[in-house]
């Protein structure tokens, strides 16, 4: 499976991302890669145990064992909780995208021959 991002018509593969494919069989992923890929800053709060993803546009609060999401204020609820593994925060990476407001068929694309996530975003600078 392999994470693609585009960026100035420039591709970065991020295969070497540690992707994680569980039981459930959502595709997760470090937090960190797909909100970098995604032109995004990262920050991890270790008083309430969240990470916070953000650029110009959006503030997403990911606090750990919730399945909660929070964007711009806006609570969303996920149909999984985010993970710590191996000192690392992983979510599935389609609710990553689906946080920032990205829609399935038209921003977030599975290919299924490839188990390719491909993911179409402006970055916001």
């Amino acid at each position: 499976m392999a994470l693609i991002a585009r960026k100035r018509n420039k591709q970065k593969d991020l295969k070497r991302a540690e992707m994680l494919e569980y039981l459930n069989h959502l595709k997760e992923i470090h937090i960190r890669f797909v909100a970098e890929a995604l032109g995004m800053g990262v920050t991890w709060d270790k008083n309430t145990r969240t990470v916070i993803i953000e650029d110009l546009l959006f503030r997403v609060e990911i606090p750990i064992d919730t399945n909660k999401i929070i964007v711009n204020g806006e609570t969303y609820i996920s149909d999984v909780k985010p993970e710590i593994v191996d000192g690392r925060t992983i979510m599935p990476v389609a609710n990553i995208a689906r946080a920032l407001g990205l829609k399935d068929g038209q921003d977030i694309f599975w290919d299924n021959a490839t188990k390719q996530v491909t993911i179409i975003r402006t970055i916001s600078r």
